[in-house]
């Protein structure tokens, strides 16, 4: 269950929404949400698993305002903002424009993609992102040839932690919040479903051949439907319980499904599902984050799930067979949904979500440089009396309405201790 601390929290996060959204919605006539639009701002991309929070951060998103976050006046008063990973409402375009007089590129869509071009720009590589093709398949151009994207962008969203670190330490992953992972699923032909699945049977089912429904001894057969590669929730559930399936295997098992789908979008679930009336006796399964299910189930976020969509149950957190029974990640029906706080807590499903920096920019060797970035985002004692401002209590009661909870080891939000190399390559 969830714990009274966070029950509270989470609580006081929705009232405080709901009056801001009474008192400050959009227009019915305009967009829930735009791109955008404070040039001189510290420019984020990536996850899409935190891009609604990181959008309130900034001051607004789906209809609401909130105090943005920022440094001091003696430090810039910047404010951060994001770009979310696919077009949001009233968007059509996957291309963006991030700084005044800056290159138009593809949306970074993922957390790998937000860390990769963030490196890019750092490093005067040239980012891939000069075109896109559509989900009718029609590549659609942003650029002519690769943009280089020095200055276009400050931090990178990730949902996933640092990988290989051995020399350059090119960057810092910050932790910011704490979120969890399981799986979404549906049954088209509304029979009985399963709710609860071991981590083993999660491993069995996505390094399965890929060629028929999966016979768990559970009563149905399962569908598993994989999500965009570059995704740290993808990422994360690869290795969650210990599971050890790459990319391949789970995508091979996911062809069934016809084709990944957007991450934490259980409408797409759905739609996939409905469409392959082929299959009897199935039930669909996909990863899903248990802050983004919260936030969206909740009406604070876009893109609310289908109530015959739900978020599925862990007992048995090893690939052995064994470990904790981790419940249900989640409680209670829309728009009242909770996060289970000690499925949160879990070392195992439970993982935190992170802001991505240069290593030179969240630990300058000159500590007069980066002042504003590492005054929001970075525990420390010069600048911000070592609680990051994205830490303090006022940011982690909005990260609480969006469906996170709290990290609770102390000074690990804000921690710059986690770095890990570039992400090179194409």
């Amino acid at each position: 269950m969830i714990s009274a601390r966070n029950k509270k929290r989470l609580g006081a996060g929705l009232i405080a929404v709901t009056a801001l959204g009474a008192a400050f919605a959009t227009s019915s006539n305009g967009p829930a949400h735009a791109d955008p639009k404070q040039p001189s701002a510290l420019v984020g991309v990536g996850s899409d698993t935190i891009q609604d929070v990181m959008n309130a951060f900034a001051g607004t998103t789906n209809g609401a305002y909130f105090t943005p976050l920022h440094s001091t006046v003696a430090n810039g008063s910047v404010q951060e903002v994001s770009f979310d990973a696919i077009p949001p409402a009233g968007t059509a375009s996957m291309c963006i424009n991030t700084k005044n007089n800056g290159p138009l590129f593809t949306r970074p869509n993922g957390s790998g993609a937000g860390v990769k071009a963030l490196s890019d720009a750092f490093n005067g590589v040239g980012w891939t992102g000069a075109s896109y093709t559509d989900s009718n398949n029609v590549v659609h151009s942003c650029a002519s040839t690769l943009v280089q994207l020095s200055g276009q962008i400050d931090f990178a969203r990730s949902s996933s932690g640092p990988g290989a670190d051995t020399a350059n330490h090119g960057l810092t992953y910050v932790p910011i919040a704490r979120d969890a992972v399981s799986f979404a699923f549906y049954r088209p032909d509304g029979g009985t479903t399963v709710d609860t699945l071991s981590a083993a049977q999660l491993h069995a089912l996505y390094t399965s051949a890929g060629t028929a429904p999966v016979d768990l001894g559970v009563g149905v057969n399962f569908i598993p439907c994989a999500v965009n590669s570059g995704s740290g929730t993808w990422k994360f559930f690869l290795g969650a319980g210990q599971a050890n399936f790459t990319d391949t295997q789970g995508s091979t098992a996911g062809s069934l499904c016809g084709g990944r789908l957007e991450e934490n979008d259980g409408t797409a679930l759905k739609a996939r599902a409905d469409g392959l009336t082929s299959f009897a006796n199935v039930e669909f399964v996909v990863p899903f984050s248990a802050a983004s299910f919260t936030a969206k189930s909740n009406g604070v976020a876009l893109g609310a799930p289908p109530l015959s969509v739900k978020l599925g149950a862990i007992n048995g957190d090893n690939n052995a067979g064994g470990g904790a029974n981790l419940g249900f990640p989640v409680s209670g029906t829309a728009p009242n949904v909770v996060p289970n706080g000690s499925f949160y807590d879990a070392a195992t499903f439970g993982r935190n979500v992170y802001v991505v920096l240069p290593t030179s920019v969240a630990n300058p060797t000159n500590v007069n440089l980066s002042k504003a970035p590492r005054e929001i985002f970075v525990n420390d004692a010069t600048l911000n009396g070592n609680t990051a401002v994205i830490c303090q209590s006022a940011a982690q009661t909005i990260a609480h309405t969006f469906g996170f909870t709290s990290i609770s080891t102390a000074g690990e939000c804000g921690s710059k201790a986690h770095t890990a190399d570039w992400v090179t390559g194409p």
